[in-house]
């Protein structure tokens, strides 16, 4: 219709003033404000609160892409009941099982909003959620917003808040000082995106990476924003799943995951001298933590890079040892400052217990 009006403008001798004409037809294909991009995968008992949460908001611009990431259960039967009569729900199918971090890709490859906003189907959002994200972005012209999230569990019952602060401030180098610090998480979702970061760029994604996966995108969208923005209220409800595979001992398959999330997120930051001291506390917690849980070191190793073996060989000896050696290792990894230093605090300790 657009490119009809525009032939017929230019074709024409009448001389009007188009920009009202262009404007009107322009509403036509609108733009929506926000895509809430929902990846699905064996979440029949949760989905329909999910979308519920959204077409209850208080900003009602958007569109809802669900990425079936081939889901055996009866999700998609539910879905398919709300897409028939709502026009801005539109689906899309993985055509195998391809895990968290490629399915949101397929997302965001055919989104059309403004902004982004991801959402797991097990999750949902508050009613004024996105109008609070979304005007927050506009007000400061901002490329991620960071809002809090609160823990809800199986009964729904509302737990504690988690605050994201900017303790380093809100440039780019104080964002990933705080997140290799933990006082903000990388998780991609209780924030909104610009859409220009994914337009203008484009970011590894690694099919079947499921754990650690929004680590990854989330240290690459970092490195390219001109404005991150907060704003000091619950954007997102987080259903802190008894069931979860997060709270039972990982897979080696889980394991992997993360020791190739970790590497990728060195390997981002390596070449920075301004993150350097952290970076080194942030890889050595990691990987104590793997090491202190008997996890394969071999799996560790040949995803984390020969550049961390040594570190990891030292951890893994000492986490053979009683529990004040473990203990004794966490509060050196707590204040170390330097990552190659660590194996040489290490020792003496090492041979203190054997002792």
């Amino acid at each position: 219709m657009l490119m009809l009006w525009k032939f017929v403008i230019i074709n024409s001798d009448v001389r009007f003033n188009n920009l009202s004409m262009i404007k009107t037809l322009q509403k036509c294909e609108s733009v929506p404000k926000v895509s809430v991009i929902i990846p699905v995968y064996n979440v029949e008992k949760y989905i329909k609160r999910c979308i519920e949460s959204v077409l209850s908001q208080t900003l009602q611009d958007f569109e809802i892409i669900i990425v079936n990431d081939y889901t055996p259960d009866k999700s998609m039967d539910v879905i398919e009941d709300y897409i028939k009569n709502d026009s801005r729900i539109v689906s899309v199918n993985n055509y195998s099982n391809m895990g968290l971090m490629w399915t949101r890709r397929e997302g965001y490859k055919i989104a059309k909003g403004e902004y982004f906003y991801f959402l797991d189907s097990d999750d949902f959002i508050p009613r004024d959620a996105l109008e609070k994200v979304y005007n927050k972005a506009v007000e400061e012209d901002a490329d991620i917003v960071f809002g809090n999230f609160q823990y809800v569990d199986n009964d729904g019952t509302k737990g504690k808040i988690h605050k994201h602060i900017f303790p380093y401030g809100a440039q780019k180098e104080g964002i990933y000082k705080a997140m290799l610090s933990f006082q903000l998480l990388h998780c991609v979702w209780s924030k909104l995106y610009s859409r220009r970061l994914f337009d203008n760029y484009k970011y590894d994604t690694f099919p079947h990476q499921t754990n650690a996966e929004d680590c990854i995108l989330t240290y690459q969208l970092i490195k390219n924003v001109n404005k991150i923005s907060r704003i000091d209220d619950a954007v997102y409800y987080y259903f802190d799943d008894p069931t979860s595979s997060s709270k039972k001992r990982f897979t080696n398959d889980v394991v992997r995951q993360y020791a190739f999330s970790l590497a990728y997120v060195n390997n981002l930051l390596k070449t920075e001298l301004v993150f350097r001291a952290a970076l080194n506390r942030f890889m050595a917690f990691h990987i104590s933590a793997l090491c202190y849980n008997n996890y394969d070191i071999e799996i560790i190793k040949s995803n984390i890079g020969e550049n961390t073996t040594e570190v990891i060989m030292g951890l893994s000896s000492l986490c053979k040892y009683n529990r004040i050696g473990k203990a004794i290792l966490y509060w050196i990894l707590w204040r170390s400052n330097l990552f190659r230093v660590l194996i040489y605090k290490l020792r003496p300790v090492i041979n203190y217990i054997r002792h």
